[in-house]
């Protein structure tokens, strides 16, 4: 089953799943999901050679691809019966991060211990401002993407992603709403707005525990090994903690600004 957000969810999709890539250094290019076991096929559309080790991804076509997406993400979420916006916004978490973490996120946001896509579906649809659920999915998703290793590597490209699927799901929300495009254009503006106050204050913020870090620091060979010192050292720790917090956090919202702000020129 399709429903009218289908393409726009699927062509979000392969704005970051597109293109044919062969990298041997990419276990889900082989059949075997190990690197150098098996036959080298690659990902196409974000089709994988792991996943489907007897299609051939070479010469897969975006009508096919549409087809395995819509068969086996699009009802691991129960697409058809989520909320406008809310649909892309789980789909694109599906097909990126799986169909288990997608309906996690949504557990979470909603408050309820429901297993199934389609009751969780139902109840995000029954539970009001679908603009918000969106936002605290984000949230979520852009936490568990900062939790993992290789955030520093693929940090920047997760969360612009995060970004543009909140405000791409939101816009589509308003339009559910029947929100005129001038007053979703303002409204989606005024989070472009708020995102960009909020990376200002973190960069000030980030700067601010760097300089009492600082302060607090002085030469190895000068330091007395009692309580006095090692608090000290607890404290520099704790500030660079929230140097790295406040970083991402500015970086986070960087990227949700631009998004909301690109999607403001759509409406």
């Amino acid at each position: 089953m399709v429903n009218a957000n289908w393409d726009a969810a699927f062509q979000f999709v392969l704005q970051y799943e597109g293109g044919y890539d062969t990298n041997p250094k990419d276990r889900g290019n082989w059949t075997s999901g190990k690197i150098g076991v098996g036959e080298l096929k690659g990902t196409k559309y974000g089709v994988a050679a792991f996943v489907y080790p007897d299609l051939d991804i070479k010469n897969l076509t975006i009508d096919q691809a549409s087809k395995i997406y819509n068969r086996d993400y699009w009802p691991k979420i129960a697409g058809t019966y989520q909320p406008s916006g809310v649909d892309l916004f789980m789909f694109d978490t599906c097909v990126n991060n799986g169909a288990g973490r997608a309906l996690e996120f949504q557990r979470k946001v909603l408050g309820t211990d429901l297993k199934t896509a389609n009751s969780l579906a139902q109840k995000a649809t029954e539970t009001p401002d679908k603009c918000s659920q969106i936002g605290k999915l984000a949230a979520l998703r852009g936490s568990f993407y900062q939790s993992l290793s290789t955030f520093n590597t693929f940090g920047k490209g997760w969360m612009r992603r995060n970004a543009a699927a909140e405000a791409k799901a939101t816009s589509l929300a308003m339009q559910a709403d029947k929100v005129r495009p001038d007053i979703a254009k303002q409204q989606i503006g005024k989070k472009s707005d708020e995102a960009k106050a909020d990376q200002k204050s973190a960069v000030t913020k980030a700067s601010g525990s760097g300089t009492a870090g600082a302060a607090t620091t002085q030469e190895p060979s000068q330091w007395n090994w009692d309580w006095w010192t090692l608090g000290k050292i607890g404290l520099i720790l704790i500030l660079v903690a929230l140097v790295i917090y406040f970083i991402h956090k500015a970086m986070v919202n960087n990227e949700r600004s631009n998004a909301f702000l690109e999607e403001a020129k759509s409406c």
